[in-house]
């Protein structure tokens, strides 16, 4: 009996093992390493910062707020402020499809 529970330890501790090795393969769960939960920092070009504040500045030169402007650009006013802060920059498809508005 004593054996056995040794035998089932022993299988335990190499599972417990096997699974470790894959975490430190895969990067989870150690100091220092970005694990998969971590978000990641985007850098914001300086051009989209520029795209996104003259946005700004256009919409708020015409005395609209960006739920009335995304209403009409047909986006939501979520994207519309990211693009705003230069977090998204539309691609030239969207931006055209905005004159056409």
């Amino acid at each position: 009996m004593l054996a056995e529970v040794e035998k089932k330890r022993s299988n335990t501790d190499q599972l417990g093992s096997r699974a470790n090795n894959m975490k430190v393969r895969l990067g989870v769960g150690l100091e220092g390493v970005r694990s998969a939960s971590t978000s990641t920092t985007r850098t914001r070009s300086p051009e989209g910062q520029r795209f996104g504040e003259n946005l700004r500045r256009i919409r708020k030169e015409r005395g609209l707020s960006q739920e009335a402007l995304a209403e009409a650009a047909n986006m939501t006013a979520d994207y519309l402020a990211s693009i705003e802060r230069g977090d998204n920059v539309p691609t030239l498809t969207v931006i055209l499809s905005w004159q056409r508005r």
